[in-house]
């Protein structure tokens, strides 16, 4: 629908971010279970698996807090795509106005799990794991690779041939300096491909 509105577009892919499962440090999911299926991922954040033991029988019997972003929004949308596939997300679900402070939420409760971006893991790095699913880790390769497939690209599109203010901010972008930028706010640069 949006190429049709832009039908002779340029875009430019500029990096990569990924959605990571994210969890509290001393959470025992990350050595009871350290690896979710997509399937699992999704019957949690839909309310459908509701307590840890639910999970797993070896994990506390504890109810599971939900961190989302505000629905509508960009991480939630590509969330919706690549693990809830239209299913809805459980009411009971805390919708958070930044994964900034998503991350905190994840960062200051054990039974808190949410979809939080690379770059924030990173940020965050002591304070914060992830665990794999379907048996891949959301490592800089699977991510590039396409293997980690919660993941989205960072792009820029023109509505036709960039004009010149255009292209010098793209050539900006894609430098070693606009890759270093990006690599700096945790994003994963094109370049590394």
């Amino acid at each position: 629908m949006e190429k049709q509105k832009l039908p002779n577009h340029q875009f430019y892919t500029l990096g990569y971010d990924a959605l990571t499962i994210a969890v509290s440090p001393q959470n025992p999911v990350l050595k009871v279970k350290p690896n979710l299926t997509t399937d699992e991922v999704k019957r949690i954040f839909s309310g459908d698996i509701k307590t840890w033991k639910q999970l797993d029988t070896a994990l506390p019997d504890r109810p599971i807090v939900l961190a989302i972003r505000d629905l509508g929004g960009g991480a939630s949308q590509a969330f919706d795509e690549a693990v809830m596939k239209g299913t809805p997300v459980s009411k009971e679900a805390v919708q958070f106005p930044s994964m900034g402070a998503l991350a905190g939420k994840v960062q200051e409760n054990v039974d808190t799990i949410g979809y939080v971006s690379t770059g924030l893991v990173k940020q965050s790095q002591g304070k914060i794991s992830v665990l794999s699913v379907d048996g891949v880790e959301p490592s800089t390769d699977n991510i590039v690779s396409g293997k980690y497939t919660i993941s989205r690209s960072l792009i820029i599109v023109t509505k036709s041939q960039a004009d010149e203010r255009e292209q010098f901010f793209i050539n900006y972008l894609t430098s070693d300096k606009g890759y270093k930028t990006l690599e700096e706010m945790g994003f994963i640069p094109a370049k590394s491909k």
